[in-house]
């Protein structure tokens, strides 16, 4: 598991580093051709590593409701995040490897109920589910790199 959380660390740290590159107006920017944006993107990531980590083992997830339905599988941007709300996101994006991290040492992911992402990948315990995750997050910077050539 250390390598996962440690891939997990390493694109999370890229995604700070993009945040970190981009003023507010162009993580808010919807191509035309597109429904939504890079904050979109990583927002989403860390929304679902919460919801499939935390919500299929039975455990709250460490953002709150509103973020996790802006960001949510199926969701797209209906107004622009503030600068409050991309400063919270940048913050709990490696906070939140962290905390999966000290989690997993302390056994807190007990139980696991398994589940069928989109792709048609069978998750059946964190294990599975951590490494999934860094799928996603690869799929989901891919799509930022697409959005940013499109600025």
């Amino acid at each position: 598991m250390k390598e996962d959380i440690q891939l997990l660390r390493q694109v999370r740290t890229t995604l700070v580093k993009e945040l970190d590159t981009l003023t507010l107006e162009q993580l808010n920017h919807i191509p035309k051709s597109h429904n939504n944006n890079i904050i979109w993107n990583i927002g989403h990531c860390l929304v679902i590593q919460q919801l499939l980590c935390y919500g299929l083992s039975g455990l709250p997830p460490h953002v709150d409701k509103s973020i996790g339905i802006k960001y949510k599988k199926g969701s797209a941007p209906e107004s622009p995040a503030t600068q409050e709300e991309v400063d919270w996101i940048k913050d709990m994006l490696l906070k939140s490897v962290d905390l999966l991290e000290k989690d997993l040492e302390a056994g807190m992911f007990k139980t696991f109920t398994p589940y069928t992402v989109g792709l048609g990948v069978h998750l059946t315990s964190i294990e599975d589910t951590v490494r999934f995750n860094n799928i996603h997050e690869g799929l989901h910077y891919g799509y930022l790199l697409a959005l940013k050539k499109l600025l």
